[in-house]
């Protein structure tokens, strides 16, 4: 993966997203393993 800008706000809506999502899932996923390692 590049880190290239480019004009318009499509790509920086979508690596917000991206970005936004991997946030989630990592908590998403650090939570489980908390809950399955004290539960």
């Amino acid at each position: 993966m590049n880190h290239r800008h480019q004009s318009g706000t499509v790509p920086h809506l979508f690596a917000d997203l991206m970005r936004t999502a991997m946030f989630k899932a990592c908590i998403s996923l650090a939570f489980t393993g908390f809950v399955n390692y004290f539960y």
